[in-house]
């Protein structure tokens, strides 16, 4: 089990608390999937934004077999 200790200001747990109800998302369950977007980015793992895994559509010669 890993604990992971996070330290917002007054503002920023305002912000978060608000957007968590715009979501309907359980605050806990944001901050962990900030957490580990943050992690991923630090290790190098995530690039230009997108999650890993995350696969372009397909463009020119490939779409054509997709559709």
């Amino acid at each position: 089990m890993t604990t992971l200790i996070v330290t917002l200001t007054e503002s920023e747990a305002r912000a978060l608390a608000q957007a968590c109800d715009a979501m309907k998302m359980p605050t806990h369950e944001a901050v962990a999937h900030e957490a580990i977007r943050i992690l991923l980015r630090t290790l190098g793992l995530q690039s230009k934004g997108r999650p890993i895994g995350y696969r372009k559509p397909a463009q020119g010669r490939d779409a054509r077999g997709a559709r």
